[in-house]
């Protein structure tokens, strides 16, 4: 896979950059299979880049005007009063009290999970953060933004 040969980006520059990174396959006329026998069983993998850039407009206007006449534009820049702009529905508040006190994970974290989780719920045209926005977000936290915040 792409990103298992891509150390450079994952290692070097997205810890270098503070930042996520993301991996996109442009699909093409052909056989295309970004995600080896896999792609087929999980069609949420293989949505094209022109699906991606919508739904990443489309969750760019819902922050825009969630934050509409605020100080702070964009759901990472959420650092007081989370409540207010984060709705969690009743599985996923459960979920997410399970990973604070199962998991032991920071403060810190834990605002980070609910963050992403708010955007992984915007990217998914959702008001509400589901159990599964939450799952992924802890998935991401676990995965991904671990390593880069050890150092």
């Amino acid at each position: 896979l792409f990103y298992e040969n891509s150390g450079f980006l994952t290692k070097v520059l997205g810890p270098e950059f503070n930042a996520l990174v993301l991996f996109a396959e442009h699909r093409y006329f052909g056989e295309s299979m970004p995600f080896g026998n896999q792609s087929e069983k999980n069609k949420k993998m293989t949505l094209s880049l022109s699906d991606i850039q919508s739904k990443i407009e489309k969750a760019s206007r819902r922050q825009e005007e969630r934050f509409k006449n605020k100080i702070i534009h964009y759901n990472g820049e959420i650092h007081i009063n989370p409540e207010e702009y984060i709705e969690f529905d009743v599985q996923s508040k459960t979920v997410l009290n399970e990973i604070k006190n199962q998991k032991g994970i920071s403060i810190r974290k834990f605002f980070k999970i609910q963050k992403i989780s708010r955007t992984i719920a915007d990217l998914d045209d959702s008001d509400t953060i589901r159990e599964e926005h939450v799952l992924e977000s802890y998935q991401i936290n676990k995965t991904f933004l671990s390593e880069y915040y050890q150092k």
